[in-house]
């Protein structure tokens, strides 16, 4: 297991708190609060050279 907001930039305004589903290529669906509001999200995975961008 890994806490997800540690993946997303620490300046997002995103807190997450659940994680609902993954799917074959890798993307991950859950909600989190941002200004205060409930919202879905969907993670998608980023190679590691793209980080970089």
């Amino acid at each position: 297991m890994r806490d997800l907001n540690k993946l997303i930039p620490s300046n997002s305004g995103w807190q997450l708190t659940s994680a609902n589903g993954i799917n074959v290529r890798g993307q991950i669906t859950g909600e989190g609060t941002i200004d205060g509001q409930t919202h879905a999200f969907v993670l998608a995975p980023v190679a590691e050279n793209e980080e970089s961008r």
